[in-house]
């Protein structure tokens, strides 16, 4: 979803993209949040299994802002050289 977003600000040329870059920040604190919750109520090795795809997750976030960052950059490229 957040990977749409980005992606459609190149085509409509508007700044999408800047609310993907907003959601993609609370990523990080969702994981620690939801690791806290985890870390009291699982057991070691699920904690573990739980940690590595929480990261991937927030990896995953990471990426989708650094496309909409690159969206950004184009639509004011555009903007400031038509």
């Amino acid at each position: 979803m957040l990977v749409d977003a980005s992606l459609d600000g190149i085509y409509l040329a508007d700044y999408l993209a800047d609310g993907v870059v907003t959601k993609a920040k609370t990523i990080a604190a969702m994981e620690n949040e939801a690791m806290r919750t985890v870390a009291q109520k699982a057991q070691a090795l699920q904690v573990s299994s739980i940690r590595m795809i929480m990261e991937s997750i927030r990896r995953s976030g990471e990426y989708v802002s650094d496309i909409a960052e690159i969206v950004l950059n184009l639509n004011v490229n555009q903007i400031i050289s038509p």
